[in-house]
Order: structure tokens, then C-alpha cells, then sequence
């Protein structure tokens, strides 16, 4: 299951009715995006999330998910899979919450960037 289209329609709406969420293909799959932030997308076994410290600690302990060995570049960390028939709405909103958060502060740090480059500028 690669396209959301083919997901179950209860998870499928968990993750589009969230707040600013875009859907793109990647990795030959819908991957789920805030801003420029990927949270979410899927694979074969299951939706991979990436999941803040706490959250995703839950979830491993209870074996709700497991750790994502898939093929991502160094120092991406706090990815797992959860099953389809598993994948609870806490973890989708835990996922999107913290890529809200992410997006926001490269939003904040793009700006500050652009206003340091014309100040520095006129300066000159």
C-alpha cells in the first residue's frame, strides 16, 4: 500500500484533515508534509511517522510501533512503522504537532536569515 487513496478511510482522513498537511510522492509512495517538513508516509508494512522522544518511546513499549530500518539518510532518527490496523490518531497528531513545530522554526529562521542578508547589505 503505497498511495493513500488505498488506505482504510478512518486513517486516510486522520492524516488529511490535519492543519496544513500536503501530499507528496516519495520514496514511490504518498508521503505527508507541514510546510517542508515530511511526518508521515508510507511503506509496505505500515505508515512510518516520526515520532517526538516521549511518544515514540510509548509506542515502541507498548508495541504499538516499531523502530523504521528502512532506507533513510544518516541522522534522521524517531521514525517508526506502525501496522495500518494499528495506527491510532495519537501518534498521527504526535507526528503532525511536532512537524508543525519544525516547519515553524525554519519558517522564523529563513525569515531572520533574509532580513539579516538586506541589513547586512545596506550597511555596507
Amino acid at each position: 500500500m503505497t498511495d493513500s487513496a488505498d488506505l482504510p478511510a478512518p486513517l486516510r482522513e486522520s492524516l488529511v484533515r490535519l492543519a496544513g498537511v500536503r501530499i507528496r510522492r516519495m520514496f514511490g509512495a504518498d508521503a505527508f508534509f507541514v510546510g517542508s517538513v515530511l511526518f508521515a508516509f508510507l511503506a509496505e508494512k505500515g505508515l512510518v511517522l516520526r515520532l517526538p522522544g516521549a511518544l515514540r518511546a510509548e509506542a515502541l513499549r507498548t508495541g504499538q510501533a516499531r523502530t523504521f530500518l528502512g532506507p533513510l539518510p544518516e541522522g534522521l532518527s524517531g521514525w517508526v512503522v506502525v501496522p495500518y490496523d494499528a495506527a491510532a490518531d495519537a501518534l498521527i497528531a504526535g507526528a503532525h504537532d511536532q512537524a508543525q513545530g519544525l516547519a515553524r522554526s525554519a519558517a522564523r529562521k529563513k525569515r531572520r536569515t533574509g532580513r539579516t542578508r538586506r541589513t547586512a547589505g545596506k550597511g555596507s
